[in-house]
């Protein structure tokens, strides 16, 4: 049922996790025929693709409980192609979020101050989606997301006294909708990305440290599915970083580890679709002895799939 094609629509409201929709008419919506059982689909509120459960009337005012439905339960055959790769002008962004402090406070016995001296991120997320649905099943489908950064990190992290900890910050976050049709039937979407950043730090006495980086990667994830051949994952992935020597004053040894993510998720009708995780971080540890320091500093990126 396409309500939102009805002349009479008035509003939608869709509850947070999508099982109460509450349409609103200016007239009779019995034509409709939103019953038990049918599949209710619409745009509005980040979209909804929903098996109608039970429907209560209050004049021309339907709350409708529902429960999942599938993109193949409500068509029989179709197509879609989808593309989001540059969600709005100049869609590739520059975060600088250089003297950002990531914790300051007592930890146990310990002061910790923990900051990025110096951070911008320029990146640029990808989605794309491609399905095709034939007798009332999926036939193919596949999905690809991912994120090409461009960054400078350096980080400066001291503690008066031993610890172990860890921290992060949420830096920014964005969505982008974006729409389609299979046929008749209209498929509405949001792409989203949320920055944070983080770190661990662990040593037995007091440290001050000073790490930084530059660099830039590459990442993808891609998804596909065969009818008959179930599902197929690939990850392609690409990067080149470039060291700043660190500096330290510890007391007997320390490591540490600070990072900038970039969590990107594709979503369809407002569940979640295809999503990445993707850290670009500095680490290194380093350790006290009569002839001096030796440390190590190393720096990269890791990545998963949600």
């Amino acid at each position: 049922v396409l309500v939102e094609d009805s002349d009479c629509l008035v509003g939608v409201e869709v509850s947070e996790d999508r099982v109460k929709l509450v349409f609103e008419f200016s007239c009779d919506p019995s034509d409709l025929d939103i019953v038990p059982g049918k599949i209710v689909v619409g745009v509005i509120d980040g979209g909804y693709l929903r098996r109608v459960v039970n429907v209560t009337a209050d004049g021309w005012v339907l709350t409708v409980e529902t429960e999942e439905a599938s993109i193949a339960e409500a068509i029989e055959s179709g197509s879609v192609s989808i593309e989001v790769s540059d969600p709005a002008p100049g869609a590739r962004y520059l975060i600088d979020f250089s003297n950002t402090t990531l914790y300051y406070g007592d930890v146990g016995p310990s002061t910790v101050h923990a900051r990025l001296t110096t951070a911008y991120v320029d990146f640029d997320p990808v989605l794309t989606m491609n399905g095709h649905w034939a007798e009332g099943e999926v036939d193919r489908f596949s999905s690809s997301i991912g994120i090409s950064i461009d960054g400078d990190i350096g980080a400066s992290i001291s503690s008066t006294n031993g610890l172990r900890f860890d921290a992060s910050k949420e830096i920014a976050a964005w969505s982008w909708p974006f729409a389609a049709a299979i046929g008749p039937l209209p498929v509405a979407g949001l792409l989203e990305v949320k920055v944070k950043a983080g770190f661990r730090a662990d040593a037995p006495g007091h440290v001050t440290m000073n790490m930084g980086a530059a660099g830039d990667l590459d990442y993808r994830t891609e998804n596909e599915y065969k009818r008959g051949s179930g599902w197929f994952s690939t990850d392609l992935a690409q990067n080149d970083w470039s060291l700043r020597e660190p500096s330290f004053d510890v007391s007997t040894s320390a490591s540490a580890r600070v990072y900038v993510r970039a969590e990107v998720n594709g979503m369809l009708y407002g569940v979640a679709g295809p999503s990445s995780r993707n850290d670009l971080y500095i680490s290194t540890k380093v350790d006290a002895s009569c002839e001096g320091l030796e440390w190590d500093l190393n720096a990269g990126f890791t990545s998963s799939v949600l």
